[in-house]
């Protein structure tokens, strides 16, 4: 709509019932607390679209301090959110990939510390929960590789080859007892 249309005209003229009652209750709520609103929305246009539109809406005063009345603005970010919903699904089915893999999953940090694990790399090892190994396994080449040098082999063929492949390596469990990985 141009300017000219929304001039001087209600929010019951230029927008559907449910949403022109919830933009006056808005407006009322920013009167009677004097302060401003911020909120995301679910909007659908005249055209039919669902649309997200982020709104700020705050009191305007007069010289004595008196709310007379409000002042908005209000963008589309309907690309923002569709963008983060993509992304937590993603993140969802990630986790939900790496959780349930049979296969130990882990980050660690240059120095030597679990950043993650799942569940299958802690009962490899003997854990009862990823927190756990994290939690006690504290410095992997002396807590974890037997051979504290094995460590810096995978550390050099990762940064050498950017992946390593069939790399074995004796490690301990939880319990001390030792155990060979790939």
């Amino acid at each position: 709509k141009s300017r000219e249309d929304l001039i001087g005209r209600t929010d019951e003229a230029i927008a559907p019932p449910e949403l022109a009652v919830k933009y006056r209750e808005d407006d009322r709520r920013v009167i009677a607390s004097r302060q401003p609103i911020e909120i995301t929305e679910k909007n659908v246009g005249a055209d039919g679209r669902t649309r997200w539109v982020h709104v700020v809406k705050s009191p305007i005063f007069d010289a004595h301090g008196n709310p007379v009345g409000i002042q908005g603005i209000f963008w589309d970010v309907t690309a923002e959110r569709e963008t983060a919903e993509r992304l937590e699904r993603a993140e969802a089915n990630y986790r939900g990939i790496v959780e349930n893999a049979r296969d130990g999953i882990f980050q660690t940090t240059p120095g030597g510390h679990y950043l993650s694990a799942n569940k299958a790399l802690a009962r490899i090892y003997g854990f009862r929960t990823p927190e756990e190994l994290i939690a006690r396994r504290t410095d992997i080449e002396h807590q974890v590789y037997v051979d504290p040098h094995r460590r810096r082999e995978f550390a050099d063929l990762l940064a050498e080859h950017g992946v390593v492949d069939q790399f074995e390596s004796q490690v301990y469990r939880a319990d001390g007892s030792v155990i060979w990985i790939s």
